[in-house]
């Protein structure tokens, strides 16, 4: 088996319509959450593009004009800096939402902004040659346009992290920067003036609350919605394989029928002949295809039988090497081709698994028969058994050891996004519905339920590499072990 196969394990009925169900629903989601950052971004990024393109040229003459001259631009607070630094991210958010890469425009943006934002405070606090001043207080105000845009473009998370890391500025910048003589005052004659703290991280706290609690409302209206969308294409997908499904039978069973019909005319031609032995043979083939149209209604119903009715196999220690062996036999030899096939065995002598001696046939002989109608008539088929190491299979029971058996062919290959639907009922990839390879999607949904009823589980892996093939691997329970 390659290293590189993915490894596909059949679920359970109820498991794939809700696996199917809640995939549908991501992608939903994603696809919703995806076109409202993009139509947010394409108003944003440039308008405040073109304002930071605008402001260029007064902040050049703002920095020449000062008491540096031209060195003035190159410092670390003037004002050709501060654009620089929301100008380059508003390029760098363009360019990303060019391509169509919406989180990191979104991550230019807010760091643009937040950078600008985040400089400027910096330059009248703690880089100033000033103290802080009264008037130096409501440019805290400034944190809660971050705070809004991560509410508009990020996720619920970032305007937690977000709205600590405000008011965490916000705090060490009132505290750690020196007051100049009417601030104290204000602290001196309000207790400490504790107000001009509460007030803009109050502000922050309560705006960050406020856009959680929408975008947590918006969400939940996402997923809603989504859920509806899902179900909608969960159903026209149902429509799509009942049509399949169809499809598939009509052609399955217009080719028996019409050579019935055909058997019978040439029987009852015979007969007015006089010749027997040709009418006997005649009725014969007739009673072949008879018993081929029996075989695909009873496969039908059986299917859906079994999967509903609670039935309790009959449990009994098999030998794997000789069951193996008569599956083999019992192959279709017309799925064969022409000439002989090599089916190569690898199963440990005397080894028995606890299963129902039919369905275990029936599991086999369709996962052999499979491998020859998928491959090329010179393309060998190996079967392979092994013991795998004890496992527990519930709190406060003994651990079990499984065999697992594998039958691997070397024809088309699976593409591995399509293997999970194989195990689903009267489902066939779309290539082989376009071939001439006879099937009703029956056949390894019967195997998933019959494996299953015994205790095991099923899955295949393949590389979907013409010539690489398939491994159809499913485990059941050892009845015991003796080696030869």
């Amino acid at each position: 088996m390659s290293a590189v196969a993915e490894q596909v394990r059949a679920p359970t009925t109820t498991e794939a319509e809700n696996m199917a169900l809640q995939a549908l629903e991501r992608e939903q989601f994603t696809r919703f959450e995806f076109q409202r950052r993009y139509n947010l971004l394409r108003i944003i990024v440039p308008v405040i593009l073109g304002l930071a393109t605008l402001s260029v040229p007064s902040a050049l003459l703002t920095d020449i004009g000062g008491p540096n001259g031209v060195r003035g631009i190159f410092t670390f607070t003037s004002s050709t800096f501060q654009v620089a630094i929301v100008l380059g991210g508003m390029i760098v958010a363009f360019m990303a939402f060019r391509r169509r890469r919406v989180i990191l425009a979104s991550a230019a943006l807010i760091l643009g902004v937040g950078g600008l934002i985040v400089l400027l405070l910096l330059n009248d606090t703690i880089l100033s040659q000033t103290p802080l001043s009264l008037g130096n207080v409501p440019e805290f105000a400034l944190l809660l346009v971050p705070i809004v845009l991560v509410s508009l473009l990020g996720e619920p998370l970032y305007i937690v992290l977000t709205t600590l890391v405000t008011t965490a500025l916000t705090f060490a910048l009132l505290t750690w920067t020196p007051h100049d003589a009417a601030f104290r005052a204000f602290q001196a004659a309000n207790s400490g003036g504790y107000v001009l703290y509460t007030i803009p991280i109050s502000l922050q706290i309560v705006t960050g609350a406020l856009v959680y609690a929408s975008l947590a409302g918006v969400r939940r209206a996402q997923v809603q919605l989504g859920t509806v969308r899902a179900a909608y294409e969960y159903e026209r997908e149902l429509d799509r394989l009942k049509n399949q499904f169809i499809t598939s039978i009509n052609h399955e069973l217009r080719t028996p029928l019409m050579a019935l019909q055909g058997y019978l005319m040439l029987a009852r031609e015979f007969s007015q002949a006089g010749e027997l032995a040709e009418e006997g043979r005649m009725f014969d083939l007739g009673q072949a295809s008879m018993d081929h149209i029996s075989a695909l209604v009873e496969g039908i119903l059986e299917v859906r039988t079994i999967e509903t009715a609670v039935t309790t196999p009959d449990l009994v220690p098999v030998d794997l090497h000789a069951i193996i062996v008569k599956a083999a036999a019992l192959v279709d030899p017309r799925n064969a081709g022409q000439g002989e096939r090599a089916i190569h065995l690898r199963v440990p002598a005397q080894v028995r698994v606890l299963a129902d001696e039919n369905r275990l046939l029936q599991v086999l002989v369709n996962l052999i028969s499979n491998a020859c109608k998928y491959s090329e008539p010179t393309a060998p088929i190996e079967i392979e058994a092994q013991l795998l190491p004890p496992e527990r299979t519930g709190r406060g029971m003994a651990p079990r050891q499984m065999a697992q058996i594998t039958v691997q062919d070397y024809g088309l290959g699976i593409p591995p996004e399509q293997a999970p639907l194989l195990f689903q009922r009267f489902v066939r990839l779309p290539r082989d519905i376009a071939s001439q390879v006879n099937g009703t999607g029956l056949g390894l949904a019967l195997c998933r339920t019959y494996v299953e009823s015994m205790g095991g589980r099923i899955w295949v892996a393949s590389t979907g590499v013409p010539g690489a093939g398939s491994a159809f691997t499913f485990t059941l329970a050892l009845a015991d072990v003796t080696t030869a």
